[in-house]
């Protein structure tokens, strides 16, 4: 408990600037520097801003536990992680990687190079492969990611047809199906902007089997008909 009974969260002082990485606007209202938040008064927000706080602490500790333990950026290098595959993925890699059920380090994305390697002794590159990636991976000079936008850019519902438009396309679209577009085949722009798992997209409804075209709503692709 701080001064005028404010509450303190663990690691602070009063006066102080409060734990290691939070935001100062944060944990000014945690720590009931607003008086709407002082102790006996605090209401919604002010319970959300210390939600707010705790999330921040809790994931810069996990942030820096998976650092320690790996020597890499980011848990999307390593073991899965939330809508991402295992990455093993050595630094340097020059040939396509693979996913392997029986890698060194156990199923995931490896480097087919043939170099061993080892977490705590290996240097890896960061990865963002979503699951069920079907097209392969790329490296965007960062990462290595699923060439195609995979279920966490989902653009259509379920049961409809596969869209890859992208924002800002004044051309119209068309449905591809010789299974040489880049993201395999759906609907694509017209104007011929090549596009993959870094490009921002629109959103579309195109019920499947639609044969009359697609028209912009403002907000989401739809078939005309």
């Amino acid at each position: 408990v701080g001064v005028g009974g404010a509450v303190l969260l663990a690691g602070a002082t009063a006066g102080g600037p409060g734990p290691a990485g939070a935001d100062p606007a944060v944990f000014a209202d945690a720590v009931g520097a607003d008086d709407e938040c002082a102790a006996g008064s605090r209401d919604d927000r002010c319970d959300v801003a210390l939600a707010q706080l705790r999330a921040r602490q809790t994931q810069a500790r996990d942030g820096a536990a998976t650092v320690a333990a790996s020597g890499v950026a980011s848990s999307a290098s390593g073991p899965a992680s939330g809508p991402y595959d295992p990455c093993w993925i050595h630094a340097g890699c020059s040939s396509t990687p693979g996913y392997s059920k029986t890698g060194s380090e156990g199923p995931g994305w490896y480097c087919t190079d043939n170099v061993y390697v080892k977490e705590g002794k290996t240097k890896f590159d960061h990865c963002s492969i979503h699951v069920d990636c079907r097209h392969g991976v790329k490296f965007t000079g960062s990462e290595w990611v699923c060439k195609d936008p995979g279920p966490s850019r989902a653009v259509s519902y379920k049961g409809n047809d596969p869209c890859y438009v992208h924002k800002h396309c004044h051309a119209g679209i068309g449905y591809s199906s010789d299974g040489k577009a880049s993201l395999g085949n759906g609907w694509y722009c017209k104007d011929g902007k090549y596009v993959d798992a870094s490009t921002d997209f629109d959103h579309c409804e195109i019920r499947s089997g639609c044969s009359c075209g697609a028209t912009y709503l403002g907000y989401q692709w739809v078939c005309e008909c």
